[in-house]
C-alpha cells in the first residue's frame, strides 16, 4: 500500500512540476550589468548577472549560459573553469544550473579583460527551464546590448614625453607673460614667484593676508590637438592613436584647455568627433579615448582638407599639436599652411616617434 502511495505521490509531483514548468519561464527575470566599459588593454573587467523566480512557486530546473566573444580572457580559479566555462572554435561560454524557490535570485560575478583596442560586443545569454527529467523545456535568449571600449596605450618613449613636455610648458609660460595688467578679473594668495606690483594692498588690508591681482590674458594661447588619419599604413595609426592619447594626457596634467580635431573615423557614444570644443576634465580625455578605441582606423576626409576646415574658423592664436603617420606631399603642403597660418609654433608628433617643432614664433 505504502509503495501504491510513492508512486502516486511521485506521479503528482512530476505532472504538477511540468505544467508549472510550461509558464515558468515568463517568471524568470535576467539581469546583467558592466563595472565598467571604457577599459585600458589588459585591465580586468566584471560581468555581474542575475536570474530572478518571480513567481510564488519554486521553479525546480534553470539554466544560465552566456556566450561571448573568443576577444575575452576569463580570469576565475581552476576549479570554477571546470565547472563553468566552455571554449569552442568560435566562442566561449558559462553555464549554471539551479533550483529557484519563490522570489529568490541567482548571482553570478565573472572577470575577464581583453588585450587589444577596439570596441566589443559581449554576445548572447540563455535562459532554460523545464521538467527535472528533461521531457519539456523551453528556452528564451537575447543579445548582451553592452559593449567594451578598449582604450589605445599610453606611448610611452622618454625622448617623446620630454620633447612633448617641454613643448606643452613653454605654452603654459606664455600664458603669463602674455597678461594684461589692465584688466583684474579676481585676486588670488600670494605664492612669492608674483612680482611686488601685483600685490593688491586694498585687499591685503581687508582680508588681513597678502593677495594678488589676477588679470585677464590678451591673447588666449589654448592648444588644438589634430590626430591626421589620412593613410594606409594600420601600424603607423595604431602608433598615432597612442601618442594622441599622451598628448591629451599631458595638457590635462598642465591643466591646460585643449579641442581636438580629426579627419578620422573617430566616434562617440552619440555622435562623430570630428571637432571637440575646447575643454579640460576626466570626462573631456574620456570621450576622447573612447572615440579612439572603437576607430576602425580610416580616414573620412584628406589631412588638406581637414587644414582647410581648421583655418576657416580664423583662429591662428591657436598652437596647434599634430600627430600623424607619414605624409605624402599634399599633406606636407598642408602642415606647411597651417604653420603659416599659426601666429606661434607648432608641434608635429609623427608616428614612427619623430618630433618636429617649428614655424612661426
Amino acid at each position: 500500500m505504502i509503495w501504491v502511495f510513492i508512486v502516486c505521490l511521485a506521479l503528482f509531483v512530476f505532472f504538477m512540476q511540468r505544467k508549472l514548468a510550461v509558464n515558468a519561464l515568463k517568471h524568470l527575470h535576467y539581469d546583467y550589468s558592466l563595472d565598467k566599459q571604457l577599459v585600458e588593454p589588459n585591465e580586468k573587467i566584471i560581468l555581474s548577472s542575475s536570474v530572478k523566480n518571480t513567481s510564488n512557486m519554486p521553479i525546480m530546473y534553470v539554466g544560465m549560459s552566456e556566450f561571448l566573444s573568443k576577444d575575452l580572457n576569463v580570469h576565475e580559479d581552476e576549479k570554477w573553469m571546470i565547472k563553468h566555462f566552455r571554449s569552442g572554435l568560435f566562442e566561449q561560454n558559462t553555464s549554471y544550473k539551479m533550483f529557484l524557490e519563490p522570489h529568490t535570485k541567482y548571482k553570478t560575478r565573472l572577470h575577464f579583460s581583453i588585450p587589444k583596442r577596439g570596441m566589443y560586443k559581449l554576445g548572447k545569454y540563455y535562459i532554460e527551464t523545464g521538467d527535472f527529467l528533461g521531457f519539456k523545456s523551453q528556452i528564451k535568449t537575447a543579445n548582451l546590448d553592452r559593449t567594451v571600449v578598449v582604450m589605445p596605450k599610453r606611448y610611452t618613449s622618454p625622448i617623446f614625453l620630454k620633447t612633448l613636455g617641454g613643448f606643452i610648458g613653454d605654452i603654459s609660460v606664455r600664458r603669463f607673460i602674455l597678461e594684461d595688467p589692465v584688466l583684474t578679473i579676481g585676486f588670488r594668495d600670494y605664492t612669492g614667484r608674483e612680482p611686488l606690483k601685483n600685490i593688491s594692498w586694498t585687499q591685503t588690508s581687508r582680508m588681513n593676508k597678502v593677495v594678488v591681482k589676477e588679470f585677464d590674458y590678451t591673447v588666449e594661447s589654448n592648444v588644438s590637438v589634430i590626430l591626421n588619419m589620412d593613410s594606409e599604413d594600420k601600424d603607423s595609426l595604431e602608433v598615432a592613436l597612442q601618442m594622441l592619447r599622451t598628448v591629451c594626457e599631458e595638457l590635462e596634467n598642465m591643466h591646460m584647455p585643449y579641442e581636438f580635431y580629426t579627419n578620422g573615423d573617430v566616434v562617440g557614444p552619440l555622435t562623430k568627433l570630428s571637432f571637440l570644443s575646447e575643454g579640460l576634465g576626466s570626462q573631456h580625455l574620456n570621450l576622447i579615448l573612447y572615440g579612439l578605441g572603437r576607430s576602425n582606423l580610416f580616414s573620412e576626409i584628406s589631412f588638406s582638407e581637414l587644414v582647410n576646415k581648421i583655418i576657416a574658423k580664423h583662429e591662428p592664436n591657436k598652437s596647434y599639436i599634430v600627430v600623424t603617420p607619414k605624409m605624402n606631399a599634399d599633406g606636407m603642403n598642408a602642415l606647411k599652411k597651417l604653420r603659416d597660418f599659426s601666429y606661434y609654433e607648432s608641434c608635429v608628433v609623427y608616428a614612427d616617434s619623430n618630433i618636429d617643432i617649428g614655424g612661426k614664433k
